[in-house]
């Protein structure tokens, strides 16, 4: 599902707003997740699931095509927990 899909999904069942406020709704809604994420907080979407953050450390990884080891550097990372009712729609 793209950007386009989602706010004429939701247009759809919600006629009563513009494309282009669902649009700004959206957008502002991802925004913020992206912030809040940048900042380290969690977020939890009941019935959805969690987003987190994890720092990696700096460790000795290998190239596969060439075999050569390279130091990889410290990152923040984004985890997911799907909730339960996610993981039982989907198995």
């Amino acid at each position: 599902m793209t950007n386009k899909d989602l706010i004429k999904y939701v247009w759809n069942k919600n006629p009563d707003f513009t494309q282009d406020k669902i649009q700004k709704i959206i957008h502002f809604l991802f925004k913020r997740i992206q912030f809040l994420l940048a900042n380290r907080e969690r977020i939890e979407f009941r019935g959805f699931g969690i987003f987190d953050t994890k720092i990696v450390e700096s460790h000795k990884a290998r190239n596969p095509r060439s075999g050569t080891s390279v130091q990889t550097e410290k990152k923040l990372m984004i985890k997911f927990k799907p909730s339960r009712n996610i993981n039982e729609r989907i198995n």
